[in-house]
This record gives C-alpha cells, sequence and structure tokens, in this order.
C-alpha cells in the first residue's frame, strides 16, 4: 500500500547552497541542474528507506478496516483523521479517542483504543482513508548520516554525468549512499 501525497514537502533536507559548499563548486554553471538532482536524490533515497524525510502529509487508502493499520513512509507525527464509508455508503470521521498510533515501532501502526471496535464499512474500493503527518520535520531534523547519501548520490551525478549519459562511465550509486541509508531502512517482512 502506498500512500498519496496530499501536501508534499515544503524543502529537502539539503539545498542548491548546501551542495555547493560540501561538493566545493564554485561557479554558477550547474545551479539549474542540482536541484533537480537533489530531489532525484530525495526519491531514491526514500525509495530505498521507505520513509519520509521531511514533513508532509500523506493519505492512505485501505478497503475495510483490518485489525491493525500499517502507515508506511514514516516517521508518523500524527494522524489528522481517519474517514470511512459507512454501511449506506456515507462518508464519517471516526472520533480520535477510538485509535491510538503506535509510532515506537520501526513501522507506525494504527490500533483501536482499549474497549473500542472497528466500525462496518461500505463495501467499495477504498472506503477507508488515514491522513497523516510524516517525516522527520524540517531539514534541521532529517539526521545527518541521510544528508550524507544525499550529497553523495548528487556529487556522484554530477562528477559523472557525460559519461554515464554516454553509456562509458560508472552508472551505479557508490555503496556508500546505501550503507549511510542503511540504519534507517525499512524492510517489511
Amino acid at each position: 500500500m502506498t500512500p498519496k501525497t496530499i501536501t508534499p514537502p515544503a524543502t529537502t533536507p539539503i539545498d542548491l547552497a548546501d551542495v555547493k559548499t560540501r561538493l566545493s563548486i564554485t561557479d554558477a554553471l550547474e545551479d539549474t541542474e542540482i536541484p533537480a538532482l537533489i530531489q532525484a536524490a530525495v526519491e531514491q533515497a526514500e525509495s530505498y528507506t521507505a520513509r519520509s524525510f521531511i514533513t508532509q502529509t500523506l493519505e492512505l487508502a485501505v478497503d475495510r478496516f483490518p485489525v491493525e493499520i500499517e502507515l508506511p513512509k514514516g516517521p508518523v507525527q500524527s494522524i489528522t483523521s481517519i474517514k470511512y464509508l459507512d454501511s449506506d455508503g456515507n462518508e464519517q470521521t471516526l472520533s480520535a479517542g477510538s485509535y491510538v498510533l503506535d509510532d515506537y515501532s520501526p513501522l507506525p501502526w494504527v490500533l483501536l483504543s482499549a474497549g473500542q471496535s472497528w466500525p462496518s464499512t461500505y463495501d467499495a474500493a477504498n472506503a477507508v482513508k488515514i491522513r497523516y503527518v510524516a517525516g522527520f520535520g524540517d531539514a534541521a531534523d532529517v539526521p545527518e548520516d541521510i544528508k550524507s547519501a544525499l550529497y553523495i548520490a548528487v556529487g556522484h551525478w554530477i562528477k559523472f554525468q557525460s559519461e554515464v549519459e554516454s553509456g562509458v562511465g560508472p552508472s551505479r550509486m557508490p555503496r556508500q549512499f546505501y550503507d549511510l541509508l542503511e540504519r534507517h531502512r525499512i524492510i517489511k517482512l
């Protein structure tokens, strides 16, 4: 299950100035290309780790209430709402006291509060929608090893761009990129 992005992150963990400083780039020739490389690095790193780095609002849709609802692309900061189609097909909002967020697990979960039960839902695709805020916070809150991996990716692409495009240079990401991200990686068993 992949959540839909409702509100994308306002920024990236590293920016043009950071990259130019870290990679000792002094000219402005690559200023128009570097932001796209940063975005590509963030997307690759988020995909590899199955996490969100910068605060964003996501929405997960499921067909019915399971026992527990796994929230991908954490860390999850908060749950905004849980809406569902009742047995008559009308949209309802679940009371916030009916559920709790387990954010101690590597993969956050929504669980029922004690003494509560999930309501019946209409038999339709995406009858339950969980909207939540995910990410470490702003750029300052993103762990340094993640930022270092992003610098490696951008530097690799800048250094080998012409060779990769021509098919003669290294096309694989350096192993250090993955090594730095490994401790943040969520692997679903």
